[in-house]
């Protein structure tokens, strides 16, 4: 008859232990390295640059907006473009009462929401009273106009995101 106990020695299949073992860490390997590549190479996950100064200047930019607002200036911009991709930006800056603001200085700002290597920055000149225009070079795509004006010490400043033909 046969002994139905199980021998005390080891198993032919122990012997692939230590293998299971390498061939475990091997694929992490081959899963992880991947994804730190693709993690470096993306990008940066910083939504905000210098985010504790502008945490901590919070208050003044509200105190700055109630100022804005307490001067009643309103805005228009437009843009237009050609197809020589050039874009003409017009901001009309009126006061309360809607007389034309005049000799104020103005600069804007042209970004891609998307792509920050695309921004470009230009200086408003007033062409009749409370218009301001510049004319700039941009590719056909969404694009955000930032225009901020300044006379005799008072602030303003105006955003709009526009369509570019």
């Amino acid at each position: 008859m046969t002994d139905p106990t199980p021998s005390s020695g080891p198993r032919p299949s122990d012997k692939w232990i230590p293998y299971y073992f390498f061939i475990f860490f091997g694929i992490m390997v081959l899963t992880l390295v991947p994804m730190c590549v693709i993690a470096v190479r993306t990008g940066t996950g910083v939504v905000t640059d210098h985010a504790y100064e502008k945490g901590v200047s919070y208050n003044q930019d509200i105190k700055a907006a109630g100022e804005q607002a307490a001067l009643g200036w309103q805005t228009q911009i437009s843009v237009n473009s050609t197809p020589q991709k050039t874009t003409s930006i017009s901001f009309t800056l009126t006061d309360r009462d809607g007389r034309p603001v005049t000799d104020a200085t103005a600069q804007l700002v042209l970004s891609r929401p998307t792509q920050a290597k695309m921004d470009q920055k230009a200086d408003l000149k007033e062409t009749s009273p409370g218009l301001y225009t510049a004319t700039l070079s941009a590719d056909a795509g969404v694009w955000d106009v930032d225009i901020s004006a300044t006379k005799d010490g008072h602030n303003f400043q105006a955003s709009k995101r526009v369509q570019i033909q």
